[in-house]
């Protein structure tokens, strides 16, 4: 017969240490650790300064090869205590689409090329760089970065645009819009 056996947690923590604790993840939990390891290197560049702001005087729609018929705007926008730079195109009276960048991306540089395509169907396009991204608004404090923070920033965007968007978003701009959304 098979044999089936039982171990408490207690058991399996006492047993899982150094390789025993890697041999038990699975290889998406090592992935995922890898990843944010990663992240945690990247940032950590980021924030010694190796990761120096974009200065989108220097582009046009040709450099970034944004492709529309319509303008590309540049804005500081005041929202809850703090300025964050947004990228936009298409008219203000259209439904609004806005584009939440990753880490540690930037707003045009994760975006450009959906910009285009959505200003040309229709849409109004914001993408904004988030707090502590590119030349929006760097708290120091850690708790300015909290959920809370985050989402009174977005909530001041759409008062400024005066519309409730749809929303786009990836990796930690999906994280945003996720708690934005509960």
């Amino acid at each position: 017969g098979h044999r089936i056996a039982s171990r408490s947690p207690v058991s399996d923590q006492k047993n899982l240490d150094g390789m025993g604790l890697i041999r038990s993840l699975s290889s998406a939990s090592i992935v995922l650790i890898v990843a944010i390891g990663l992240g945690f290197a990247i940032q950590f560049q980021f924030f010694l300064g190796r990761n120096k702001p974009v200065d989108y005087s220097r582009f046009s729609n040709e450099t970034v090869e944004i492709v529309t018929t319509q303008t590309i705007r540049w804005a500081n926008v005041s929202t809850n205590g703090i300025h964050l730079t947004t990228v936009s195109c298409g008219k203000e009276t259209d439904p609004m689409i806005m584009l939440l960048h990753g880490f540690p991306e930037t707003a045009l540089l994760s975006w450009f090329h959906a910009i285009g395509p959505l200003c040309d169907a229709g849409f109004h396009v914001v993408a904004p760089d988030l707090r502590g991204y590119n030349t929006s608004t760097r708290p120091t404090e850690i708790m300015a970065y909290s959920k809370k923070e985050l989402i009174k920033d977005l909530l001041g965007l759409f008062d400024h645009y005066q519309q409730r968007p749809t929303l786009v978003a990836h990796d930690w701009g999906g994280l945003i819009a996720w708690e934005l959304a509960e």
